[in-house]
């Protein structure tokens, strides 16, 4: 990108000076190549040492399931979680690195925009005290003819210079918002980064503690590593029973929503856990607010009463009448504060942005009319909404702004929404460590 500083006499066209920014590897952001080099050597080591650990803890697995071989895979797994610590490490670095050479990058880019903004301020001046003054004014003045046609001559030259500097502030202000969108981007790779960290040291604690408890077994002649086996097989048999709450349908068994999940994320790339804890803090939300539209609800709370008339009261029709159902036969969801009510099942989508994704449900889970009080189809359905959204990616921020989105909208970046995306990011944690880990690891 090219600037230009200006200049301004008092009748002259104002003079250019041509300068430069580069953007990187050279000149205008701090970080060495010297510097930049060091840090992704480093970072190619450590995967060369993670790719390592993954290949020996391939081979492990593959072995008897005996003492030894599973404190040689908890061995395994925490340095290998420990390298991938230290990788992150670097990353971070090097992030804050370029974070801090962008920001400078954007306050010279903000400084020259401002200097650009008055020498245009200047050139508008002297336009304007050109234009009180007519033609006729100036030719029937003192000047000479050759002072007449110069000024008119600095007339055009302003005019051109005006639309010279027009041109370079929107250019300058472009690349300001471009640069500002990177280094959004890139805080949050770092808060992404810093997240993994966290949950990289929750791994190595939780492993050392799995470590310390077969050590215990291999010195103890009272139980024996079956009895280990036995145990992390019932406590994933028992986490498997447990209810897993929906709202406005039964429950189903935790392994069963697991299941669905994994068959969501096949298709979406939405981390099961995430997608679980989005349903079971929809489910909980429904036991605070309530449930319209059952049998003996007072007339104020029947479906064409809660939803909005001219938004969800014809999709919710057609919706039921596809599905074979009475309108008022299924439960929805109570207006809250002052909105509307309305939605439908687990996924607790409106009507009218049911059936703008019926299709795509509909060709993911394999039938023709979906159902959104249908665990499945409500699975599918929030895992194809979470993609749009951006969560498919995976990562800290993404997931916590699709989830933010998913509740409420436009208004996802409102103070008093925020809670919802950091419940959802605890519960799917949670459902990852206490539940899904558990029983990956008596499989």
């Amino acid at each position: 990108m090219i600037f230009f500083r200006t200049t301004t006499g008092v009748c002259a066209v104002a003079i250019f000076a041509l300068f430069s920014l580069s953007f990187f590897p050279t000149g205008a952001f701090a970080q060495s190549d010297e510097r930049r080099a060091q840090l992704e050597a480093e970072l190619d080591s450590l995967q060369d040492e993670i790719d390592r650990q993954e290949q020996r803890l391939g081979v492990k697995r593959q072995e008897r399931q005996t003492l030894e071989r599973d404190v040689s895979i908890l061995e395994s797994e925490i340095e290998k979680a420990q390298l991938e610590i230290r990788s992150n490490d670097i990353r971070i670095s090097e992030l804050s690195d370029g974070i801090d050479d962008r920001e400078s990058y954007i306050g010279d880019l903000n400084a020259e925009i401002n200097r650009k903004q008055e020498s245009l301020a200047e050139l508008i001046r002297r336009r304007a005290s050109l234009d009180e003054l007519s033609l006729v004014e100036l030719a029937l003045s003192n000047e000479s003819l050759s002072e007449f046609f110069s000024d008119i001559n600095t007339v055009q030259s302003i005019n051109d210079s005006l639309q010279t500097r027009f041109a370079e502030i929107r250019s300058a202000r472009q690349e300001a918002e471009e640069e500002q969108e990177v280094l959004s981007s890139q805080r949050d790779r770092v808060t992404d980064t810093r997240q993994a960290i966290a949950a990289q040291k929750a791994e190595v604690e939780q492993k050392e503690q799995e470590k310390e408890q077969l050590a215990a077994v291999a010195r103890s002649e009272e139980r024996s590593y079956q009895d280990v086996l036995q145990e992390k097989q019932q406590r994933a048999a028992q986490i498997r029973a447990e209810l897993f709450s929906l709202r406005d349908v039964e429950a189903i068994p935790f392994g069963e929503a697991l299941r669905i999940a994994r068959d969501v994320s096949s298709v979406t790339g939405i981390r099961p856990a995430f997608l679980l804890a989005i349903i079971q803090q929809e489910s909980n939300l429904g036991q605070n607010v309530g449930t319209c539209n059952r049998p003996g609800d007072p007339a104020s709370k029947q479906w064409d009463q809660i939803m909005k008339p001219s938004r969800d009261i014809a999709p919710y029709k057609r919706i039921t009448s596809a599905l074979g159902l009475q309108p008022e036969s299924r439960p929805l969801s109570c207006p809250f504060g002052n909105g509307w009510g309305g939605a439908m099942g687990p996924a607790q989508f409106i009507p009218s942005t049911w059936e703008g994704y019926q299709n795509r449900i509909a060709n993911a889970v394999g039938v023709s009319v979906p159902n959104p009080w249908n665990p499945a189809h409500a699975f599918m359905a929030s895992g194809i909404f979470l993609t749009d959204l951006g969560a498919g990616s995976g990562g800290y921020t993404a997931e916590r702004r699709a989830a933010l989105q998913y509740y409420a909208g436009g208004n996802w970046q409102s103070p008093g929404v925020q809670f919802y995306g950091d419940q959802v990011l605890q519960r799917a944690g949670n459902i990852q460590r206490t539940m899904i880990d558990p029983i990956d690891a008596a499989e």
